[in-house]
């Protein structure tokens, strides 16, 4: 928070205004979200949720990378998704896969460790496919 408080001030002494507002600006957008998290999450059972959100929201981003990839059409390596190219999103199917193999191993109830553990799969398949030497 003190980094984006310094770059408001920088702001303030920039040459070229528009350029250090688009910095303050994205730095704003990385760091609202996580302060809004930070005071509104509260309890161990709304992070594991946010997290459940987190693994399903990427799992059906593979889900259709891998239904585009069978179909002929490698759709992660030619095209992204989101603004990211083949290795940012490759980058973000490890993270997620590590989350979706906790989550997975950590639930009591067979169905969601399923689900988990199916998603881990959704993304792994993913990531080799992407051809991304920073993700493998």
């Amino acid at each position: 928070m003190c980094f984006w408080l310094w770059s408001v001030v920088g702001l303030t002494f920039a040459q070229d205004r528009e350029v250090a507002w688009s910095y303050v600006d994205s730095m704003a957008k990385i760091l609202l979200p996580f302060l809004v998290g930070l005071t509104v999450i509260d309890s161990v059972r709304e992070v594991k949720q946010l997290a459940w959100v987190i693994l399903l929201s990427e799992a059906y981003v593979a889900w259709e990378f891998n239904l585009s990839y069978f179909v002929g059409y490698n759709r992660l390596l030619m095209e992204g998704f989101g603004g990211m190219d083949n290795n940012c999103h490759a980058i973000a199917l490890v993270a997620c896969t590590g989350l979706a193999v906790f989550l997975g191993l950590h639930e009591r109830r067979w169905w969601l460790k399923g689900l988990a553990l199916g998603a881990a799969l959704l993304m792994i398949h993913a990531i080799l496919f992407s051809f991304s030497a920073g993700a493998c």
